[in-house]
């Protein structure tokens, strides 16, 4: 399971400033005294990424996918990156969708060295987005604010999978792994519609039970997100006894969230002894 980490916020802001044109970076309150709610934001095209929409779950794995791109050598951060990050926070949505289907984070770095190699960069600096990565943030953050969500790794995830010819997809392909299936699966548990292209298929007691708990995950989305804003406030606010219990709640919906994901195994695996 993933471990407490401390979010470098200026890494963030500086990779978002960094990415490779067309996008142009506007970026405030991002220094050292810039308050917790930062507001980096990627203008392109499309609209906006604002990472104070991102959960933390969500910026950690921005802020995995960077370590992974230095540690394999490469020079910018790359879709392929912002998977192996979605796997590695085992704690998010994200990553216990991955997890629950047998990929891990180890196997995935794996298929993207076999895929791109490493790379010999050294440079200790910043690295930047690529416009497909730019691109699979910015489509997250239009899909979760689109049904008032904030952006989880489970928007991530879907964003990553929605190119069918991208690596990420690719990758999982190749380790025989049901990119649609995954796919279904996340925006089932986010409560979004599915991003990942399907084909038409009959109805049937897997697909009924996977539209009961798209109800029961949008539900849970909407708690944890009204749990979340609470316990911002009380942080704000100075309210320890607050947000302790706001966090005691968030800590609840994400383990029914866990356990919505388990069910959805069960149609597959069978019934659970």
């Amino acid at each position: 399971m993933t471990t407490s980490m401390k979010l470098p916020i200026d890494s963030l802001s500086e990779a978002l400033r960094r990415t490779v044109d067309p996008a142009r970076i506007v970026v405030s309150g991002s220094g050292p005294s810039a308050p917790r709610h930062f507001r980096p934001v990627l203008t392109t095209d499309e609209g906006f990424v604002m990472f104070e929409r991102f959960t933390e779950g969500a910026r950690r794995v921005v802020v995995l996918a960077h370590e992974e791109a230095r540690a394999l050598g490469h020079e910018w951060i790359r879709a392929e990156h912002l998977l192996i990050g979605v796997a590695r926070d085992e704690d998010g949505l994200g990553g216990t969708v991955l997890l629950s289907s047998g990929v891990t984070a180890g196997d995935l770095r794996s298929a993207v060295v076999g895929l791109a190699g490493r790379g010999e960069a050294r440079w200790g600096g910043h690295l930047a987005f690529t416009p497909n990565a730019r691109d699979a943030l910015a489509n997250a953050h239009g899909a979760a604010i689109q049904h008032g969500d904030f952006v989880s790794s489970g928007h991530i995830l879907l964003s990553l999978l929605a190119e069918k010819e991208g690596a990420p997809a690719e990758i999982l392909s190749r380790a025989g792994i049901d990119v649609e299936e995954i796919g279904r699966r996340t925006a089932a548990v986010t409560g979004s519609p599915e991003t990942v292209p399907v084909t038409a298929r009959t109805t049937s007691a897997s697909d009924a039970a996977l539209a009961v708990a798209n109800q029961k995950a949008q539900v849970i989305a909407q708690r944890l997100g009204v749990a979340t804003r609470a316990k911002d406030a009380a942080l704000d606010a100075g309210d320890l006894a607050g947000a302790t219990a706001a966090r005691a709640e968030e800590k609840e919906l994400l383990a029914e969230r866990a356990a919505l994901i388990e069910d959805l195994r069960a149609p597959e695996d069978g019934p659970h002894q």
